[in-house]
């Protein structure tokens, strides 16, 4: 019988995180394809309606792109910090590293 992985608090949250994006990027396309197909409609009502939804589908394309590139930027900063401290204590980073895979190996030992 197989064993199923467990999966971390870290893989939930980027798996959440994957999910919400996913699914806001498909509220804006739904969001557009309606804006499309009552382009033809007449009436003030209808016109003020399409007016916000327009607006509002501009303004989340942006929060997602601003939050994309924040993300990003993050991501590098970290990669840059820990390149840093690995090259300013090489035998601390190999230590660190040693202590944690000797971890990973106990625990993967125990299953």
């Amino acid at each position: 019988m197989a064993r199923k992985r467990k999966v971390t608090a870290a893989e939930l949250t980027q798996a959440s995180a994957d999910q919400l994006m996913d699914d806001l990027q498909t509220v804006v396309e739904d969001a557009e394809a309606l804006l499309s197909a009552t382009a033809g409609q007449a009436g003030e009502r209808i016109q003020q309606v399409r007016a916000r939804a327009e607006e509002t589908v501009r303004a989340v394309r942006d929060r997602m792109a601003a939050a994309q590139d924040e993300v990003t930027r993050r991501a590098r900063e970290a990669l840059d910090d820990a390149d840093e401290y690995v090259r300013e204590n090489p035998w601390q980073a190999m230590g660190i590293a040693a202590g944690v895979a000797f971890l990973v190996g106990l625990l993967a030992g125990r299953r």
